[in-house]
C-alpha cells in the first residue's frame, strides 16, 4: 500500500503525476504504476500520465496493458492538439511487440 496517498491531495491529477513520476524515476515501477492507473480514474486526466504508464509497462514486459491505454488515452485525449499524432507514433513503434 502507498501510505503517502492517505494525504489531502490525493485526488489531484497534477500531484499524482508528479509523485508517479518521481517513483518512476527512482525505479519504483509497480508503486508508480499504481498512482499512474489511479490518475486516470480522476475527472481531471493529464495525457503524460498515460504515456508514462505506457513506458512502465513496456519495461516490464507487461504488453498486454497497453492496447487498453492506447484506446482511453484516443477516447479521451485525442481531440487535444499534438496528443492525436503522439498516440499514433507511439502505437507505430510498439506495433512489433503488441502484434506478438
Amino acid at each position: 500500500a502507498l501510505f503517502f496517498l492517505n494525504y489531502q491531495f490525493e485526488t489531484t491529477s497534477k500531484y499524482l503525476t508528479r509523485l508517479g513520476l518521481s517513483l518512476y524515476e527512482n525505479r519504483y515501477n509497480s508503486e508508480a504504476a499504481q498512482v499512474f492507473e489511479r490518475a486516470l480514474k480522476l475527472e481531471e486526466k493529464d495525457p503524460s500520465q498515460v504515456f508514462y504508464l505506457i513506458s512502465i509497462y513496456v519495461d516490464e514486459n507487461k504488453y498486454g496493458e497497453i492496447p487498453r491505454l492506447l484506446e482511453f488515452a484516443m477516447n479521451e485525449f485525442s481531440h487535444i492538439v499534438g496528443i492525436k499524432e503522439k498516440i499514433e507514433s507511439v502505437i507505430k513503434k510498439l506495433e512489433p511487440i503488441l502484434i506478438n
